[in-house]
């Protein structure tokens, strides 16, 4: 079984050599789950070209109202042994400098993440994989433990020594590398998608085996001592992939941005970061893991070559960091999920919320899985109180529900009882 995992890929590594990539070129499998959901897994086995860089572009002066918004101070690392990790040490980066500064607690910048990774050397970054010799570690770190080289399926660690404990890096928690413990070749990180475009919310279906990157994420950041928000880290194929009309749309992507969180952006074989936007021609901006610098591709478009099709969406909870509506005074949160009515309900249920200012936005119904069952709104409104109505569909089935109120970086839940 390993052998025919390894070579599948090294296929895909391979492959990434060749202009011309799709995602389906690096879905090892798809399956059915215990929800009976449709699940596609998908291997990113990214590494920076040996020559070509994308073109570098200017960033524009930030106007929300004029449609364009960048967030601030995140950082722009080159690839340091897997672009994924690369991508959420960058994120990470990024809380540091706004108010989450147990990220990172080396040395380094006054134990601040600086904006680029060049104080440790080309490659090389302590938030993204820790290595010994490197940021003041005196003894083997994630490099040492698992990586030889690109497309590899050794561990160094493996028959020789005791692996370190996770604790420091992205890539020890993404499973990024690690080839005994989660079946990833080194570059290589898992994560896995709905086939229909729906969330897949903080998946674990496939553990202890392997490990979806998006929750090695969240244990990463809960290991620093924050949490994320409820249903607040997941993959999402974006809308129209593979014909899904449920997928992840460039509003949405916007919505982040203003709310102040950087998207992995996941593109065929590579991780990248996108944390601002433009609405001219649905234009991201992103650092791409291959250099320090700013670029620009088109939402759902390809980036040198590579198709764009997924993005990692991670909401910490907390005070919200820029760009986004104020939605507390005094510390005493104003978003208020007011009243679920009736409960238990049979035909038709009333939800009541208030917001204190303008912002978007969005009411679901979940399954206590987490599978999205109904977006009730999903649009801008005003201050004050509002109302919606859930008339599920009679191919509903009786019994518990989450209502999940999203307005900024804030979310109420509640919970209704239908009955059969």
């Amino acid at each position: 079984m390993k052998k025919h995992f390894l070579s599948v890929l090294v296929f895909f590594l391979l492959s990434s050599i060749s202009n011309a990539q799709t995602p389906e070129d690096y879905i090892v499998r798809t399956f059915v789950d215990s929800n009976g959901d449709k699940i596609d897994e998908i291997i990113v086995p990214g590494q920076p070209p040996d020559h070509h860089r994308e073109p570098v572009v200017e960033l524009p002066d930030p106007s929300p109202s004029d449609g364009v918004n960048i967030l601030s101070s995140v950082p722009a690392f080159n690839w340091c042994y897997g672009c994924s990790a690369t991508s959420a040490a960058m994120i990470a980066g990024y809380y540091d400098n706004h108010g989450f500064s147990n990220m990172y607690t080396g040395p380094t910048n006054g134990g601040v993440v600086p904006m680029n990774n060049s104080a440790w050397g080309y490659g090389e970054c302590p938030l993204s994989a820790t290595h010994m010799g490197y940021d003041g570690l005196s003894v083997r770190g994630h490099v040492d433990d698992y990586w030889v080289s690109s497309g590899s399926s050794g561990d160094p660690y493996y028959g020789n020594w005791t692996q370190h404990s996770y604790e420091d890096c992205t890539a020890d928690y993404m499973g990024t590398n690690q080839y005994y413990n989660w079946q990833n070749i080194d570059g290589g990180t898992t994560f896995y998608y709905n086939t229909s475009g729906t969330p897949l919310y903080d998946y674990t279906g496939c553990e202890p085996d392997k490990r979806d990157g998006c929750h090695g994420f969240r244990l990463f950041i809960e290991s620093r001592g924050y949490s994320i928000a409820s249903l607040g880290n997941y993959n999402q194929y974006i809308l129209g992939y593979n014909g899904n009309t449920e997928g992840f749309t460039f509003d949405q992507f916007k919505d982040e941005i203003d709310t102040g969180c950087p998207v992995m952006i996941q593109i065929a074989g590579h991780s990248m970061v996108g944390f601002g936007y433009d609405d001219n021609d649905s234009k991201v901006y992103i650092h791409d893991t291959w250099d320090h610098s700013n670029h620009i591709m088109n939402w759902g478009g390809s980036y040198s070559g590579m198709v764009h099709y997924g993005v990692g969406v991670f909401n910490l909870a907390g005070t919200a960091i820029e760009g986004e509506t104020e939605l507390e005074i005094g510390g005493a949160p104003l978003l208020v999920l007011n009243s679920i009515s009736p409960n238990p309900f049979s035909d038709a249920l009333s939800v009541t919320y208030s917001i204190p200012a303008e912002t978007m936005v969005h009411l679901s119904v979940f399954d206590l899985s987490g599978r999205l069952i109904e977006e009730l709104i999903d649009e801008r409104l005003p201050a004050g109180s509002h109302t919606a109505i859930w008339t599920p569909d009679h191919g509903i089935p009786g019994g518990c529900y989450l209502v999940v109120l999203n307005a900024g970086r804030h979310r109420e839940t509640g919970r209704c009882l239908k009955l059969n």
